[in-house]
This record gives structure tokens, sequence and C-alpha cells, in this order.
């Protein structure tokens, strides 16, 4: 928890996770009903979507975790 934001990040990022899939796959589903190829573009999208943000979570995380052991005594000072 950073400066007491840390329930804050997580909720961004939930939020992220759950809603940019979801507009993708509704961007995707009027893409597909104007062009007559129901379900292509709303999976694609939506698969896109939920692979995007489960990226940048995990690099989300590695930078904290970096960020975090940056901070210990114990890190390896490169010698």
């Amino acid at each position: 928890m950073q400066n007491g934001r840390g329930g804050g990040d997580g909720l961004t990022q939930a939020v992220e996770m759950a809603v940019i899939p979801l507009l993708l796959a509704f961007l995707g589903l009027a893409a597909d009903d104007r062009l007559g190829t129901v379900p292509l573009f709303t999976i694609a999208l939506l698969v896109l979507g939920t692979a995007g943000g489960f990226t940048r979570a995990y690099y989300a995380y590695r930078y904290q975790c970096d960020l975090e052991e940056e901070k210990r005594p114990w890190r390896s000072s490169g010698r």
C-alpha cells in the first residue's frame, strides 16, 4: 500500500480488467452487426481486451515488485 491508496489502485485495476474487455466486445458486436460477420469481431476483440488486461496487470505487478525489492536491505548491489 502506497500513501494509503493501495485499495484505490486495486479497484482501478479491477475495473480496467472488467470494463475494457466488455467495451471492446460491444465495439466488436457493433462491427459484426454492421458487416454481417457475427460473432467474429465480438470474440476477437473480447479476447484481445482480456489478454491486454492480464498483460497490463502482470507488468504492473512486476513493476511494484521491483520497486519493493529496491527498498529491501538484502538486495544485491551488483558486485
